[in-house]
């Protein structure tokens, strides 16, 4: 864990502390000004910078890549696997949501990760 995230006390993610931990990245995220990386997709923010110069399209895109970090370190390591193939902070919050919330999904990644 770097630096950044000294003082930060988040268990990491298992597959049974979900909503504890989902809670508190949230917060975590709103108070790095990043949770709306988690609600919108790289395209939504790129469709938008048609007139931008292109240093504000290369810091939205620094955005977008540290809200999925600063997510992805708070995973335990036997969480990892549901890591792989996530592009984007939302992509990536929306899939830990479906195997958390879905009992049938939830039990499938218990199985997948276990």
């Amino acid at each position: 864990m770097t630096d950044e995230f000294k003082g930060v006390s988040i268990a990491p993610l298992t597959t049974s502390t979900y909503a504890s931990w989902r809670l508190e990245m949230e917060a975590l995220l709103k108070a790095k000004d990043l949770w709306k990386c988690t609600q919108v997709l790289a395209q939504d923010f790129m469709i938008t910078l048609g007139t931008l110069i292109l240093k504000e399209k290369d810091e939205i895109e620094t955005k977008l890549d540290e809200a999925l970090g600063t997510v992805q370190c708070f995973l335990d390591p036997t969480c990892n696997e549901i890591a792989r193939g996530s592009l984007t902070a939302k992509d990536f919050w929306k899939t830990l949501k479906d195997l958390f919330t879905n009992p049938s999904l939830h039990n499938q990644a218990r199985r997948r990760i276990s």
